[in-house]
């Protein structure tokens, strides 16, 4: 987290619905962290007294998943950080696998991939990378399809 600058943390599918921590007894020696209702994000703030070069906290969602959050404090900027559960993503990525044959399902997933589009439970990576050449024919990966059990 910013040492000196808010740091901002949001679910991915998700709202964070409150934020538990244990209070030091010290104002001068405590974090701020604070759950913004309307966004379901986490704002965390460092005061400039504040000793520890760590800190934890714990929050729960509105779909009702506990996190803990440990920390480490650094003189960076105000951050973004945002969270996906990837434990969630595959319950929604093994629906779509089976939601028919295994033909009709890859053939769906071609389809996806081919129009650039998000499948709920998948993970999408566009790497950057150049084409390799295979005698006349030229491949570049684009994109790089991850679910349950299929790949593509």
């Amino acid at each position: 987290v910013s040492q000196r600058e808010l740091t901002r943390f949001a679910l991915i599918e998700d709202q964070f619905a409150s934020v538990s921590k244990i209070s030091s007894g010290y104002p001068y020696n405590d974090f701020a962290v604070s759950n913004e209702p309307l966004r379901g994000d986490i704002y965390v703030s460092i005061p400039e007294t504040f000793a520890a070069r760590s800190i934890s906290f714990f929050a729960t969602t509105k779909k009702g998943q506990v996190y803990k959050f440990a920390c480490r404090i650094e003189p960076i900027a105000a951050q973004q950080v945002f969270i996906t559960n990837p434990a969630l993503a595959d319950n929604d990525a093994a629906r779509f696998e089976n939601t028919g044959e295994p033909d009709e399902v890859a053939v769906r997933l071609i389809q996806a991939m081919a129009s650039d589009a998000l499948i709920d439970g998948y993970e999408i990576r566009h790497p950057a990378g150049f084409p390799s050449r295979i005698g006349d024919l030229e491949v570049q990966l684009i994109a790089d399809y991850r679910g349950s059990s299929l790949a593509g």
